[in-house]
């Protein structure tokens, strides 16, 4: 009996690629760093100095995404155990066909079965590097190889020690 062997798969592109904060050259996304930067002082900036107003002009870009924390984890000291899209701006809603706001990452299967563990740790990547973290590649992950995107991902805390929203602000080309 001869075996048929099946070719091995190329290898995935990586959906999401960490670049230096360096490489960023989109403007909305380097007026998002500039907003970080003139709010932040010792720690993590106030989840109360995202401003609507103030942020007026990058508000079709921005993502805020909302770190659920294990209960009882006031000092944020496990894992996050879920993150929920807390507003979608209308360039990301249109470019995924979908505003995600109110949903949790979880549950985002539409996308395929790895988008919600790739966000997942994408996101608790954030978290624990309580920095800013530019990205930046193709959408492949939603099916849109045609598609880029540079997005620089903020953490802002309620209380101080712990990560507890993500404002993202994403252009796409």
């Amino acid at each position: 009996m001869v075996e048929i062997r099946q070719p091995e798969a190329a290898p995935a592109r990586q959906p999401i690629h960490v670049k230096s904060i360096s490489e960023l050259h989109q403007p909305i996304v380097l007026a998002g760093l500039a907003y970080w930067e003139e709010n932040v002082s010792e720690g993590l900036p106030s989840i109360r100095l995202i401003d609507p107003v103030r942020l007026r002009t990058l508000l079709s870009h921005i993502v805020l995404i909302d770190v659920i924390w294990p209960e009882g984890d006031e000092a944020g000291e496990t894992a996050p155990a879920d993150f929920q899209y807390r507003l979608i701006g209308q360039e990301s809603a249109e470019v995924h066909d979908i505003n995600l706001t109110g949903k949790r990452v979880s549950e985002q299967s539409r996308f395929g079965p790895r988008y919600s563990e790739v966000m997942m740790d994408f996101y608790k990547f954030i978290c624990v590097k309580k920095k800013p973290v530019a990205s930046g590649g193709t959408l492949d992950i939603i099916g849109k190889d045609f598609r880029e995107f540079e997005g620089l991902y903020m953490p802002f805390t309620r209380y101080g020690g712990r990560v507890d929203r993500i404002m993202a602000v994403v252009a796409y080309f």
